[in-house]
């Protein structure tokens, strides 16, 4: 029976290993944000829940970390005690769609483990190392969101330790909000009120802001993509599909931008017809994005040359395609279609394609795409080194219905443009993911960019989008601003209310998603 109040159990403690030493504190104090000055005296590695419980209850705040490749610095340690989840193992099967996993399994080993059961998890991130805990934590989404959504539609439920020690045990559908917008929590020590948020969420294909909030939501929901402020995940029950698909990768040169823009347009819409059983097999889950800007990158850095594809003056775009393959029937039509229009669009017949279980050429194809971001951060870092220290990366991570995506990167452009800033744009175009980057030479150019990030992000929010789409709000200044813009005030206040209602003193996670606050009861 579906009930708004849910009983949170008492766990016997047990004390955790606690490394203090200065190799283990090193290998923590920096998450992939590469925010600078992180720092902690005490790195935790608990083996069980209990364990985790134990950490929760000693004194001090508590900054729980998966694998750290975090892009918003969330995962960087600001004087916590850092609780790493990595040694939280185990993977079991709760159904013939069900697997339980503990916090610490990577996406990767999550794969390799259901691949013995021809089974798969859809959700993956493009970072396969990153811990089932962290992306639960995120709500995190990756490439083939477009067509099977982010981490929130895949999860069916969560252990979670909460501030206090004791422990929830949630399953979806089990406790929903009362009509009057709250849930009722009730541990050792009496009960609490934890409102739901009155905002309203953009309609897009992902969002990672803050913290979830609908009418009647399922209490999971609240836990999924809060970033570790309101409570530890510790097991993490997902669905599966099996068998898992057959899927080939396929580099896409394209002679213009307003060719690859189109051929997604048609690409998605060939899906979808695929999806709703009226087209003819064309199955694509997913189609990623690279602007000439990006390619020229690959060309500078010889990331062309090295995997063996001609990126010559005539490719303006570039398009990554995941196409899963259908019965043997359907499979040459598909194949014709695909063709077909690839000849419409005008994209270049030099394609670089990694067929089913090509894991070689795949891996080619994806490292084609990383290199970009790769590409980036080495001139940051450079330009930090032989320019001025305080040059900072100036990236979003913005999301708008598919139809306006032809207007947001155009606004990038003009945005950037305007200030003289160099910049590159990727991303995952069938969703309306985009991830504008630009390159600053100097601290004033950094600065500037910040604040078009800003200005983007309203003009993002003006189209039905969100500023914040896939890799969260954590300690980024930048990113906690785009969170205040999306929901005002009045929503960080509502998000702050949640926190007091279920870690009152603040401990879990300080300073992420908002501003720490020394006492929030």
């Amino acid at each position: 029976m579906t009930t708004h109040r849910i009983l949170a159990q008492p766990i016997a403690l047990r004390p955790a290993r606690v490394l203090t030493n200065a190799a283990a504190i090193d290998g923590v104090r920096f998450d992939a944000a590469h925010f600078p000055d992180g720092y902690t005296t005490a790195l935790a590695v608990p083996v069980a829940e209990a364990e985790v419980a134990w950490v929760l209850c000693q004194p001090g705040p508590v900054l729980p970390i998966g694998s750290q490749s975090s892009l918003t610095g969330g995962a960087t340690p600001r004087g916590e005690t850092v609780l790493a989840l990595r040694e939280l193992r185990g993977i079991e099967q709760a159904a013939p769609d069900r697997w339980r996993v503990g916090a610490g399994v990577t996406l990767a080993e999550l794969q390799s483990s259901l691949a013995t059961r021809a089974a798969f998890f859809p959700p993956v991130p493009a970072y396969a190392g990153a811990q089932i805990g962290g992306a639960a934590s995120t709500n995190a989404a990756g490439p083939s969101t477009f067509k099977y959504g982010a981490m929130r539609q895949w999860i069916e439920g969560l252990r979670v330790v909460l501030a206090d020690g004791t422990v929830l045990d949630i399953e979806r559908g089990q406790c929903r909000a009362h009509p009057d917008g709250y849930f009722e929590l009730n541990r050792p020590g009496g009960s609490r009120r934890i409102p739901v948020p009155g905002y309203h969420l953009p309609h897009v294909a992902k969002i990672s802001a803050g913290y979830f909030a609908a009418p009647e939501m399922d209490l999971i929901d609240l836990f999924i993509g809060a970033e570790g402020t309101l409570g530890v995940i510790t097991q993490v029950t997902v669905r599966v599909i099996t068998p898992a698909p057959q899927t080939s990768l396929i580099f896409i040169p394209c002679p213009t931008e307003t060719a690859a823009l189109a051929l997604t347009a048609a690409l998605r819409n060939e899906a979808q017809q695929t999806w709703r059983g009226a087209g003819i097999g064309l199955d694509i889950s997913a189609i990623e994005f690279l602007d000439e800007d990006s390619l020229a990158l690959m060309r500078a850095d010889g990331v062309d040359a090295a995997t063996g594809i001609h990126l010559g003056p005539p490719t303006r775009a570039a398009l990554i395609v995941q196409r899963e393959h259908g019965t043997a029937a359907r499979e040459a039509e598909a194949v014709l279609r695909l063709q077909r229009l690839l000849v419409e669009a005008g994209a270049e017949t030099d394609l670089l394609v990694a067929g089913p279980g090509d894991v070689l050429q795949a891996r080619r194809i994806v490292d084609l795409r990383t290199s970009v971001a790769l590409g980036v951060n080495a001139r940051i870092g450079l330009a930090q080194q032989q320019a001025d220290p305080r040059i900072s990366k100036v990236a979003a991570d913005m999301i708008v219905p598919f139809e306006h995506v032809t207007e947001m990167l155009r606004l990038f452009r003009e945005e950037f443009g305007r200030l003289g800033l160099m910049h590159a744009i990727w991303g995952h175009i069938s969703d309306g993911n985009l991830h504008p980057n630009a390159l600053p030479r100097n601290a004033a150019e950094a600065q500037a960019g910040q604040a078009a990030i800003l200005r983007l992000g309203r003009l993002v929010t003006a189209m039905g989008g969100s500023p914040l789409a896939e890799h969260g709000v954590g300690r980024n200044p930048t990113k906690q601003a785009l969170l205040r813009q999306l929901y005002g005030d009045a929503g960080i206040e509502q998000m702050r209310s949640v926190k007091a209602a279920l870690d009152p003193a603040g401990k879990l996670a300080p300073g992420v998603i908002f501003p720490a606050s020394a006492d929030l009861s």
